[in-house]
């Protein structure tokens, strides 16, 4: 038809066919058809003006011209998602809503909040041959076609392209975040550019595609955070503030991992020649690493200038990444009783005795038969081989197999009783108590920012790692592993009654289908006092000495042995012991030739991990 335009975007490679090639043909292949008869590429600089003009009405589909002929262009479907779709971006979002109240109660005023929202809805917009089945790539729910009333949509707003010829096409260029789902396998030369991410027709990279667009806002809002806050006359409140950002950006890290046999040898960021150095030194009490780039040292009476030094000497290369901090002063914390979840209590009280309880945390299984169950918990709760465990009804529920304190560890797992066996639930719940799977982390704790746990005293909890690698000398010779030390958000991580708890984290893919986790809750209200007194070494050495029975105010802490209390860290930080739960179930293998299983094979499509959204549905029309 003369003086019409036939327009559908090609690739750049495209040659000049036939005009006796099916009109569809050319339509597909973007070949423009001219007056004079000639076929020519449709991305020359003429069609993108075209184009240009043509930009803000290809969403109706179509596009009006001089000569009043309509000129076929792709359009693009838009739908409507709750947070809900993409866990990740929840979780996130959720971290900075919360860190959002604490800068808001601060008053600094110079952040601004205002950008999120409680009621957030998510718009993605889809191009090419995208059908009801391929709904399933992007989320389980076909979200709704219409927007949301009283929601507000955010700001990243992805848009997916399911056809490889339209990937020049002009509205995929100025859309901010595209990403292109390529068929078959990606090369070496399928990059991504500023604008385009390409992915393989697979859902996982998809989904992790889609959320990293999401999170780009909340990157560079973070980023802005920290900028005023850094600039801020620095005080307790704006330094907590910064620590949690950092930590929330960790979260934010996409990480591909793989789990191996954990190695009880392979997390330790710190030199051999450091720790044995440190060890061997008569005035160290405890060290290891502070935050992201501070190396801890606690010390009674020491020549600092020389400590310093010599460590230096000893490993540059070490110490020109970690900065080196020396407190005068010991760090202790007080052992509590417990576990996470139901109550569970070492022995039956009578008028004589008193007895410890605490709380029941997470149930394993042996890995080759799921009918034997066992209860996790801490050493100093059953300190003995066959001691009994009751439950808050004082039924007994089962025996101590195992108890250890090796390693740095404060760990006993009792044997449930088949009896019991079948009111055991061993799956295990994240900070929102949704089932999910479980699954032990054995790496190292430096890219870990936040982290939860659920105990019988605080229920649920969260917080940083302030310490991934530490290491005190209040353990003998033959416990020289590290614990790492979490501080809580905005308050207590833990209490007396919350130890055994286990530690997890949200593992940092696009899905979240499992939690990672990462060790057990043995102390609390970690505190830091002078201590010129050497005669109480040999008692600071037994670490069963720091116990406090459950029944013990809860006043009563470290720091009230007077006014030595030092002001950097003490009972107001919030500081709780871990140990690494990896090391404590290689233990038990070793030991009982077994090896424990967290609940890990949860279905994905199963009622439990399911996202109940009916709302994210189309109205049945």
């Amino acid at each position: 038809m003369a003086g019409a335009m036939l327009v559908q975007q090609m690739p750049r490679h495209t040659c000049t066919i036939s005009r006796s090639e099916d009109l569809n043909v050319r339509r597909r292949y973007g070949l423009v058809e001219q007056d004079t008869g000639e076929f020519f590429d449709g991305t020359t600089e003429s069609r993108k003006a075209q184009s240009e003009n043509l930009y803000e009405q290809r969403r109706r589909g179509y596009a009006e011209q001089d000569t009043s002929e309509a000129v076929l262009i792709e359009p693009i479907q838009y739908r409507f998602y709750k947070p809900e779709q993409f866990p990740r971006f929840q979780y996130i979002y959720k971290q900075i809503m919360d860190c959002k109240s604490r800068i808001e109660k601060a008053g600094i005023g110079r952040i601004q909040t205002h950008q999120m929202s409680e009621n957030v809805n998510i718009k993605i917009g889809t191009i090419g041959d995208f059908t009801d089945k391929k709904c399933n790539l992007i989320s389980k729910r076909k979200g709704r076609k219409t927007t949301p009333n009283g929601t507000t949509i955010w700001k990243a707003q992805p848009l997916v392209c399911f056809s490889e010829s339209l990937k020049d096409d002009l509205c995929l260029q100025r859309a901010c975040h595209t990403i292109l789902i390529k068929s078959g396998t990606l090369s070496d030369t399928d990059q991504t550019d500023d604008s385009i991410i390409i992915v393989g027709h697979n859902k996982e990279q998809i989904k992790n595609a889609i959320t990293t667009c999401l999170e780009e806002p909340l990157h560079q809002m973070l980023q802005k955070w920290l900028e005023v806050l850094k600039n801020e006359p620095s005080n307790d409140t704006s330094s907590e503030l910064i620590a949690e950002i950092e930590a929330i950006g960790k979260q934010m890290e996409f990480i591909n991992r793989k789990y191996t046999t954990p190695n009880l040898n392979s997390n330790s960021l710190v030199p051999d020649d450091v720790k044995e150095y440190l060890f061997r030194m008569p005035g160290v009490h405890s060290f290891g690493i502070w935050g992201s780039s501070s190396f801890k040292i606690f010390v009674n009476k020491s020549d600092e200038k020389s400590l310093r030094d010599g460590l230096i000497k000893m490993n540059p290369t070490f110490f020109n990444k970690y900065k080196i901090e020396i407190e005068n002063g010991k760090l202790q914390d007080k052992l509590t009783h417990l576990m996470q979840g139901v109550e569970i209590q070492a022995k039956i009280p009578n008028d004589d005795q008193k007895c410890h309880t605490g709380t029941l945390g997470g149930i394993v299984t042996k890995a080759n038969d799921k009918s034997r169950k066992f209860a996790l918990t801490c050493n100093h709760l059953f300190p003995k081989v066959g001691e009994r465990a009751y439950n808050e009804n004082l039924e007994d529920i089962g025996a101590c197999l195992f108890t250890t304190d090796k390693n740095s560890c404060d760990f006993a797992a009792i044997e449930i009783e088949k009896s019991f066996s079948e009111k055991c639930d061993e799956t295990f719940q994240n900070e929102d108590r949704k089932i999910i799977n479980a699954r032990v982390f054995p790496e190292s704790l430096t890219n870990v920012g936040i982290v939860h746990k659920i105990g019988a005293a605080t229920k649920v909890t969260k917080g940083r790692v302030l310490s991934s690698e530490y290491y005190d000398k209040l353990f003998d010779e033959n416990n020289r592993e590290h614990v790492f030390l979490v501080k809580g958000i905005p308050g207590n991580f833990s209490k007396e009654g919350d130890s055994g708890s286990l530690v997890f984290t949200r593992s940092k893919d696009a899905q979240q289908t499992c939690v990672d986790v990462l060790g057990m809750v043995y102390g609390n209200k970690v505190t830091v006092y002078d201590d010129d007194d050497d005669d109480d070494d040999d008692d600071d050495v037994k670490r069963k000495s720091k116990n406090k029975d459950d029944n013990e105010s809860s006043n009563t802490s470290p720091s009230s042995k007077g006014d030595n209390a030092a002001s950097n860290v003490n009972e107001s930080e919030n500081i709780s012991s871990c140990y690494r739960i990896h090391t404590a179930l290689e233990l038990f293998k070793q030991n009982q030739r077994e090896e424990l299983k967290l609940k890990d094979d949860l279905l994905l499509s199963s009622p439990e991990t399911s996202v109940s959204d009916d709302c994210n549905e189309e109205t049945p029309q």
